[in-house]
């Protein structure tokens, strides 16, 4: 937020410095938030977990470190037995589903961090992924701070209250315009108490 208002700061003052700006043209500014939303598929728990164990998998396979099973093909028909048996109100089977990418995503977890441990330049290169997919493992329903996407951790639910798309997910902004002058305009993240990750 400190950005965006260094920038209207500089913006002002280069207008009022070359004359095209003056007082009376700032009496009214318009100010409004909406939500700009990131181009994520529906964050449903074994979709998440699926892609949080494709990209740690791909990420390994980049590095050269070999896993002993990536689960890649085994996680993918568990994603999709998941939500065949919860749409069909089959729950326990599909938690059951859920608990096994879990599990299966936190051997993969475990056994990154074996094979990078003493390598300084690995587990540079791995902590931040890694926290990720751990915050991703133990998040629960009802959790603050949720991830909804493994590579855009800026990601936010936010409810719109809008009859056909109750909830949005992606980034809230705010945005400042003033009216007399049609091309000066501020836009800024507006950032929630979500932690850092």
């Amino acid at each position: 937020m400190g950005r965006s208002i260094t920038k209207a700061r500089v913006v002002l003052a280069c207008g009022f410095r070359e004359g095209a700006l003056e007082t009376k043209h700032l009496k009214r500014v318009t100010v409004d938030t909406t939500v700009q939303p990131k181009a994520i598929a529906p964050p449903t728990d074994a979709h998440l977990l699926l892609r949080t164990l494709e990209r740690l998998g791909a990420l390994a396979k980049q590095h050269g470190i070999k896993l002993r099973q990536s689960y890649a093909r085994t996680a993918r028909w568990a994603k999709q037995q998941a939500v065949r048996l919860m749409y069909r109100g089959r729950k326990a089977a599909g938690e059951r589903q859920l608990r096994w990418l879990r599990t299966r995503l936190g051997r993969v977890i475990c056994d990154i961090q074996r094979k990078i441990e003493g390598n300084p330049n690995l587990e540079a290169l791995f902590a931040v992924p890694l926290a990720r997919a751990e915050q991703i493992q133990s998040q629960e329903k009802g959790d603050k701070g949720k991830l909804y996407a493994f590579h855009a951790p800026e990601v936010e639910c936010l409810g719109k209250g809008k009859p056909k798309t109750r909830y949005e997910f992606g980034v809230k902004v705010s945005w400042k315009a003033c009216p007399a002058i049609p091309m000066t305009a501020t836009v800024s993240r507006l950032r929630s108490s979500k932690p850092p990750g």
